[in-house]
């Protein structure tokens, strides 16, 4: 996916893409979307980092009034809906995958006091602390959480003091690949394929080791680096690293096929250090130089930037790039935020992960709810017991919800989506919703989203697909059609059922169709047309029971049964629908439930023999059932 600047006006982007080949872009009137004046923390990286869905910023800000502040901004108004207070000033942030958990580092405040960083609970709107670390000797300089979100690897400005900790016990682990390791650490990324770390150090070096211990770490850039390496990132396919360091030396490596990195390129900023950097998804390379300017690089081509703009010394202490690759933040005495346009057309709607649809206002005091948790030194040689594992993630259960609006009234889906989301998997069920609203509803919209579910879903997953139209009249051939949004665009039968077989190819799969009677259509001549959609939804060359199609519900009604299945939907998976009381939810025992409920339609039917658990946690049981 290619992405490129956007500038604040039509005109403006035409003679930005005209000048593109001829030489370097000089945009200096590129307008931010959206500022808030916030001053960033003196250190810490990264002290401005997205949420995984890119639809929240936080930022580290500096200490005033006896207080440090982590503040957690809409995006993109930059408005502020969450506080966290600290009784010092926040350092280093860092965001789990699923988002369910948030890390964030402090300064030292007294001799005596020597917490070093702490971990929230961001599920619902009562945030907790679960985890404060008071073992470590140094201050914390860098966090990350691994791309599965089962390790927080923690970057100390003393280098003995680079650990993991393991998510849910919180034990503290050396890394081998680390042993040796001389200067203290500036920065810390994780490639996105769980493959290598990388750590740029204060002594112009970068150590990349391999995150599964197999071998020992190797330093780059020992003889191009001249000051400290102050950022580094893994392109989002792994295959490139850059890094950074103070005196403007900027250096890119690819991962060789035997696993070891070799340096691409190498070239100096021509205006200051470097204060961060990201590689984007086209691969091209952002960086903010100490002076201020924001630039974009050709790491194959790289004598003069492809573009730039200037953002002032003031606000050049961090950069970040969202994870979907909208928009880009840098800050300083203010946080601006820009927009990154790709080439491929967006979601039709984008919505946040289940944990921040529900985030409310409010602050969390650190000083009175951080626990005093010993760390696992202490722990092991007092004998204190260490807390249970956490349940599993949503990397385990589930990532896709897709719901098609069945009308005007019907809103953004959030009554289906927000049940699934908080009654799956403890709530920490963190589905990718495609959630296509009515008004946007066209054949091209649909086919683009169907033809899009091999790309987001795994194995490991568990898809629900809901979907409502118009039952249009027979074409030539025998084939139904469905008709979708405001002007009725009428789509073949045929295209849902191949987006429903690919889904279930790839994961087990929930379906549910909603289908109404046409304003002009007798009730027995939509009856009739159903029998053909049931015959052509369960007939495979000649055979019956259609196994490829997952387990789903065809229902047809006068007025749609979207409100008898959202309705009756929360009871279903609180453990009503265990029909045979064994604290397990089968996909075909909610079906059942569900279809039993829709007692509007003119027909409802049950079809499709799999039986997959739907990812309910804990199992539930039903003392009467």
């Amino acid at each position: 996916m290619k992405e490129r600047w956007v500038g604040p006006s039509l005109s403006r982007i035409l003679v930005l893409c005209g000048l593109l080949l001829s030489g370097t872009v000089q945009a200096q009137n590129y307008a931010p979307t959206a500022s808030a004046d916030l001053t960033l923390s003196a250190r810490g990286n990264p002290r401005l980092v997205f949420d995984p869905s890119g639809t929240r910023l936080a930022a580290s800000l500096t200490k005033t009034e006896d207080k440090g502040r982590v503040v957690f901004l809409n995006v993109p108004d930059l408005s502020e809906i969450r506080v966290v207070k600290t009784d010092t000033e926040p350092y280093a942030l860092a965001f789990s995958p699923q988002g369910d958990y948030f890390g964030l580092s402090l300064a030292r405040p007294t001799e005596k006091d020597d917490l070093r960083f702490v971990v929230l609970s961001t599920k619902g709107t009562e945030w907790s602390a679960l985890y404060a670390e008071r073992g470590l000797q140094s201050e914390v300089a860098s966090l990350e959480f691994d791309p599965v979100g089962d390790l927080l690897y923690v970057g100390g400005a003393d280098p003995n003091e680079i650990y993991r900790f393991v998510v849910g016990t919180w034990q503290r682990e050396r890394i081998p690949s680390l042993e040796g390791l001389e200067s203290p650490c500036r920065c810390v990324d994780l490639s996105p394929n769980g493959r290598f770390g990388a750590i740029g150090a204060s002594n112009a070096r970068v150590l990349v080791w391999p995150m599964d211990d197999s071998g020992k770490g190797s330093l780059l850039g020992s003889q191009q680096f001249k000051g400290s390496v102050e950022a580094v990132a893994f392109s989002p396919d792994s295959r490139f690293l850059a890094a950074g360091d103070s005196e403007g030396v900027v250096m890119v490596f690819y991962a060789t096929p035997d696993g070891l990195w070799a340096w691409k390129s190498v070239f100096n900023l021509p205006d200051g250090g470097v204060r961060g950097l990201a590689v984007l998804n086209d691969s091209s390379l952002v960086t903010l130089s100490s002076e201020g300017r924001v630039s974009r690089w050709n790491p194959d081509s790289t004598g003069q930037p492809l573009e730039s703009f200037d953002v002032g010394p003031g606000n050049a202490l961090a950069l970040a790039v969202d994870p979907t690759g909208r928009y880009m933040a840098v800050g300083g005495e203010k946080i601006l935020l820009y927009p990154i346009v790709s080439s491929a057309p967006p979601p039709v709607t984008e919505m946040p992960a289940a944990p921040w649809t529900i985030v409310g206002s409010g602050s969390v005091d650190l000083g009175t709810q951080a626990p005093a948790v010993p760390s696992v030194k202490a722990a092991t040689s007092e004998g204190v017991a260490q807390p249970p594992a956490p349940p599993p993630t949503s990397e385990d259960h589930g990532n896709l919800l897709l719901w098609v609006a069945p009308s005007a009234s019907s809103a953004d889906g959030q009554d289906w989506i927000q049940v699934w989301a908080g009654g799956m998997d403890e709530g920490r069920y963190s589905p990718l919703q495609l959630v296509l609203p009515y008004e946007s509803l066209s054949a091209a919209v649909l086919r683009s989203n169907f033809g899009n579910l091999n790309k987001v879903l795994t194995p490991k997953d568990f898809s629900v697909m809901y979907a409502a139209g118009v039952l249009g009249a027979t074409k030539e051939g025998g084939e139904a059609s469905i008709a979708y949004g405001p002007k009725g665009e009428e789509v073949p039968l045929g295209e849902w059922i191949k987006a429903v077989e690919t889904s279930n190819a790839i994961a087990p799969t929930l379906w549910f169709l909603d289908l109404r009677v046409g304003p002009n259509m007798k009730d027995d001549t939509a009856l009739s047309i159903l029998s053909g959609i049931n015959e052509q939804l369960t007939k495979v060359e000649g055979k019956y029971k259609r196994t490829a199609m997952g387990v789903g519900l065809l229902v047809l009604s006068r007025e749609g049964a979207y409100p008898e299945l959202v309705g009756n939907l929360p009871d279903a998976l609180s453990g009503k629908g265990d029909e045979n009381g064994d604290g397990t939810l089968f996909d075909r025992e909610l079906i059942l439930y569900l279809a039993d409920r829709c007692r509007t339609a003119l027909r409802v039917t049950p079809l499709g023999d799999a039986k997959n658990a739907v990812p309910v946690l804990p199992p539930f049981r039903l003392g009467g059932n």
